[in-house]
């Protein structure tokens, strides 16, 4: 999405400064709204005292702390090498340290993108929320210029409308964007 807005001449999200980077313009801000409270460290009543993100073996419960140098490229994943995945409060906590953006972006922005809204649909605890997205990361240091640890505000709605249905939930996304040229779609 950021990339086509960047290659717009006239992007309804996106600026570019005579630098050739780019930054989100005025008014813009990113929103997250989950159906479900996300697997992992979120749906812990006591949680974990500890700031690891943790991965798990396709098809297994989930292990032990990321593993450095750990990749797995396209020809081994196709010829059935099990993929090592984030569980999803995981997935959120790291966007609030290193951004929206990816690696790619990052060296085409001016600074990270981050959340400013997370909304969750189910019964959860805006605390374990809290403690889950961000607030195990207090105190981090050593992040890159214009990096910081993201506190986007929470918000739970305690109803279930039943939207996604089974484990893992439907598949599906729907994005919108305010104002831009092409508001939004469905995501498989």
């Amino acid at each position: 999405f950021l990339l086509r807005e960047m290659k717009k001449q006239r992007s309804s999200v996106v600026q570019k400064y005579s630098s050739g980077r780019y930054d989100l313009k005025d008014g813009v801000s990113f929103h997250l709204y989950v159906n479900k409270v996300p697997c992992g460290d979120a749906m812990v009543p006591s949680g974990r005292n500890d700031s690891y993100l943790r991965c798990r073996k396709e098809g297994s419960d989930a292990g032990p702390g990321l593993r450095k140098g750990y990749s797995y490229s396209y020809q081994k994943l196709r010829k059935g090498s099990p993929a090592y995945k984030m569980c999803c409060s995981d997935k959120i906590a790291l966007w609030n340290v290193a951004g929206l953006q990816g690696a790619l972006l990052s060296q085409l922005l001016c600074k990270p993108i981050y959340l400013e809204t997370i909304v969750i649909e189910g019964l959860a605890e805006e605390n374990n929320l809290r403690r889950a997205f961000f607030e195990r990361f207090k105190g981090i240091s050593g992040l890159p210029r214009d990096y910081t640890l993201n506190e986007p505000s929470i918000v739970v709605i305690n109803g279930h409308y039943n939207v996604g249905g089974g484990h893992g939930g439907d598949k599906k996304a729907f994005t919108w964007v305010a104002g831009a040229d092409d508001p939004g779609g469905m995501i498989d």
